[in-house]
């Protein structure tokens, strides 16, 4: 991609997925890998008239403390883990609460879509965050197995790259879920995970993950799910499952073990750890993703069909 190009999707970032006008702040924290997109962001944020871009190099969270909150945007360009992490940080719950927009930066800028998509593709997880909406039981079956959760007096959480709104949060360029906290006791059965965990790789067998009473009893597959087990046995609170996650990204059509695998439309994953920055009662250090490539969802009882998030969108009906 040219200059002029990853100048152009910096742009697309900023005035589009975040929304930022004339006079507003910026903050870009970052790590090592990402030191590169500092320029192309900052050019951005200087044609739109930001009255100050500051960049911070990640340390830890508690140097985010106090600090994220004096900035009306926040961009992280950090890696899939410390995505995942600040992402259910009270760090970012706290920024959030005090009207600051976060966005986390999960794909290359040169991966950025036509704002055409990138709006598409959030009006359909919006459809689902509203089909979701005062849902009690969810049936998920992965593999021919199935899981059952209750998630009655749950707020679905629609995770979009449109962060316009103070308060707002999500990843960009064109991230997509719908996520629920469970009720904590509530999950009991089965679920196969065949993509990935996020943070501990791409799966090269299947993870099956057992639940009695919303916790994990066992969970085979391999070298991931020793690993997944030794930090089920060792870290408290990660072994109840706090969240239940929908993809919507209809042009996401591979899977390569990162972040953005989570987005894929009809795919499904479980956090499974902390969920307090996402309407559950969950306290925990970490917060592991387990990612199934395809699920068959019921909502109360009634099948829901994932193709029909963008059909709705195509026949007009959507809002």
């Amino acid at each position: 991609m040219s200059v002029d190009e990853t100048n152009s999707s910096a742009l697309t970032l900023l005035q589009t997925c975040l929304g930022i006008v004339g006079g507003e702040t910026l903050l870009i924290v970052y790590d090592k890998e990402h030191r590169g997109v500092l320029k192309p962001i900052r050019d951005a944020a200087h044609i739109t008239g930001v009255s100050r871009v500051n960049d911070l190099l990640y340390v830890d969270e508690q140097t985010l403390t106090g600090v994220l909150s004096s900035y009306e945007v926040v961009m992280f360009c950090v890696s899939d883990q410390l995505t995942l992490t600040l992402g259910h940080s009270d760090a970012r719950l706290k920024a959030c609460r005090n009207g600051s927009r976060i966005a986390f930066l999960t794909q290359p800028l040169e991966s950025t879509p036509p704002t055409t998509e990138i709006l598409r593709v959030a009006r359909a997880t919006n459809r689902l965050k509203n089909r979701l909406k005062g849902a009690v039981k969810l049936v998920v079956e992965t593999d021919g197995v199935q899981l059952i959760v209750y998630v009655g007096g749950r707020e679905p959480v629609a995770l979009t790259s449109l962060i316009t709104k103070p308060g707002s949060w999500g990843a960009i360029p064109d991230y997509a879920e719908v996520a629920l906290a469970p009720i904590e006791s509530s999950a009991n059965g089965s679920f196969v995970a065949d993509a990935c965990v996020v943070g501990l790789g791409p799966l090269m067998e299947r993870l099956t993950l057992r639940f009695e009473n919303g916790c994990v009893r066992s969970a085979g597959g391999g070298l991931i799910g020793r690993n997944l087990s030794r930090i089920l046995a060792r870290e408290p609170g990660s072994n109840l499952l706090g969240e239940i996650g929908f993809g919507t990204n209809v042009m996401r059509k591979e899977f390569r073990g990162e972040f953005d695998d989570k987005k894929a439309l009809g795919s499904v994953h479980l956090g499974l750890g902390d969920n307090h920055t996402i309407g559950g009662v969950n306290r925990s250090s970490v917060h592991l993703d387990c990612l199934a490539k395809t699920c068959k969802l019921s909502i109360d009882g009634v099948p829901f069909d994932f193709q029909s998030l963008y059909s709705a969108q195509v026949s007009g009906t959507s809002s």
